[in-house]
């Protein structure tokens, strides 16, 4: 639709345009005649201009409104995308190569849609347009300045290889630089610690000099298309002038026919700028798509149809479930009311289980039930009911302490979020933090102590008392009261509990031992309790 509306608009330019022209051509025709002739046809001259600057408005606002609407489109896509993704296959992609596609690739098509395709569709129509008029006008004008149009036009698709290519290495280093940058930020104690500032600094300078290089050979060929598009512009005007004087001298045509087809070819010269400029604009968007379609392509988690939820079931099944390529296979059932603790040497994958249970991990063999359910079948919803997981692998995010605490559980009442609060001992955090439970948090939560991050994941992961409670590694840095009063609440827990903790406390609760060895995770179960029934009704 907003297509079809530029090219109107263009179409429309192009019409008013050879109103001013026609204009033009009866008043040096007519300049003998009088001010009764000269005076309504200088006002239409003055309408038609009026009339092109108000459809080049018209046209500025439907193309941002172009741009804004299909990069929004496309942003929301690649979120919806990154988030279906595995958390493995997003770890081995840096957070800068991840951000760019936001940033730079998406500007690159927003530039596109809003000034390229609009120019290209506007200042298309209004050649065509124009060349129509100049037709009727002077047909052999027409002629020359569609040989001269053919000929730029020819020129500019030559440079498109170099312009791509220069777009490409300039991404390429781009990249690097915020790849680079990103990774130094996100490590800047360990910079400032050890001393390493002037040497990181050198080699963002490095980086930074080799980007300028790119975009400073980039800038050059972009300049030599523009400069291809006045070059024919120019052109334009002079093959009109020099038509419109032989065919003056032969008496081919009057000077008002001579007048109109400059005035014509002078409106044509920005339309061809803007021909130019969209060729420009388009080797970097090509280049961009391309990379967004690749991030696109990229496999996701599988979805599952959701089985029927059976009564009654156990919190999580793990059936014959291999996470790790040659990592150990899992076949146990974590039922209600039991806390299991999954042990075993580092790097053997106790949390790699975790994950997979927490839902931001794939199997590669076997499947997880939770609640009967595939739990790749669960919808985010459902999970976000069912599960609590607190690990390294969902950090905090960026805003107020109590948006962090409810992030799971948004609707729970103020008594529950008083309760977990007292529990995991944040009473303290509030007083200290500016603004209390409004009080801001950064990105990861880094400027809270290791003990209090680590309570504010293990209160948002209980909040709401899901069925399958999953605590991996959130026990180390934990104030010894609060470790003590959550290791107590683990031990009434009705639904099942997964967790990997060294504190004696927590290990004091578990009802079963998951040994994960070689091959195989071998199950040692303690004299429990019977089973208690689920906190939640059957879907």
């Amino acid at each position: 639709m907003l297509l079809a509306l530029l090219v109107a608009l263009g179409l429309a330019q192009a019409g008013a345009a050879a109103g001013g022209a026609f204009c033009v051509r009866v008043i040096f025709d007519g300049l003998g005649q009088g001010f009764a002739l000269l005076s309504p046809l200088t006002a239409g001259l003055v309408a038609s201009a009026l009339a092109v600057a108000l459809l080049e408005a018209a046209q500025r606002a439907a193309a941002e409104w172009l741009g804004l609407d299909y990069t929004s489109e496309v942003r929301l896509g690649l979120f919806d995308h990154l988030a279906r993704m595995a958390p493995a296959r997003l770890a081995r992609r840096s957070q800068g190569g991840l951000m760019l596609p936001f940033v730079g690739d998406l500007s690159a098509l927003r530039l596109w849609a809003s000034q390229g395709l609009a120019r290209l569709v506007v200042g298309a129509a209004s050649t065509l347009g124009l060349l129509a008029a100049l037709a009727a006008v002077s047909p052999g004008a027409a002629a020359a300045c569609s040989i001269v149009l053919a000929c730029g036009a020819v020129a500019v698709v030559l440079l498109g290889g170099p312009l791509e290519h220069s777009v490409r290495r300039l991404r390429r280093r781009r990249a690097r630089l915020t790849a680079f940058v990103a990774s130094r930020l996100a490590a800047l104690g360990t910079v400032q610690a050890l001393g390493g500032g002037a040497r990181e600094r050198s080699r963002v300078l490095h980086r930074n000099r080799s980007m300028n290089r790119a975009g400073l050979h980039r800038a050059l060929i972009a300049g030599a298309v523009r400069g291809l598009s006045r070059l024919t512009g120019a052109l334009l005007a002079a093959t009109a002038l020099l038509a419109g004087g032989v065919a003056l001298s032969g008496g081919a045509a009057t000077p008002g026919t001579v007048a109109a087809a400059m005035g014509l070819v002078a409106l044509m010269g920005p339309a061809i700028h803007d021909l130019g400029r969209a060729f420009e604009l388009w080797r970097p968007a090509k280049v961009s798509a391309e990379k967004i379609a690749r991030l696109m392509d990229e496999p996701v988690r599988p979805e599952v149809a959701a089985g029927r939820r059976r009564r009654g079931a156990a919190p999580a099944v793990f059936e014959n479930v291999r996470v790790l390529p040659r990592g150990p296979v899992l076949d146990a059932k974590l039922r209600g009311g039991a806390v299991v603790s999954v042990v075993g040497p580092s790097g053997a994958g106790k949390s790699a289980f975790a994950n997979l249970a927490a839902g931001i991990e794939t199997a590669l063999e076997g499947r997880l039930l939770v609640r009967g359910r595939d739990g790749a079948s669960l919808s985010p919803a459902r999970r976000r009911r069912l599960i609590g997981f607190a690990s390294a692998a969902a950090p905090l995010v960026r805003g107020s302490l109590r948006l962090n605490l409810v992030y799971r559980a948004p609707r729970a009442d103020a008594a529950a979020l008083a309760e977990v609060i007292s529990l995991c001992g944040l009473d303290r955090l509030i007083r200290r933090l500016p603004g209390g439970l409004d009080g801001q948090l950064v990105e990861g939560g880094h400027n809270l102590s290791e003990g209090e991050r680590q309570a504010v994941l293990a209160a948002r992961a209980l909040l709401g008392e899901p069925d399958l409670l999953i605590l991996d590694g959130v026990d180390s840095a934990l104030d010894p009261d609060v470790a003590r009063r959550i290791a107590e609440r683990l031990r009434g827990w009705k639904g099942g509990v997964l967790m990997i903790a060294r504190r004696p406390e927590f290990l004091a609760v578990a009802t079963e031992t998951w040994v994960v060895g070689r091959e195989r995770v071998s199950v040692r179960r303690h004299p429990i309790p019977a089973p208690q029934p689920s906190i939640h009704e059957a879907a």
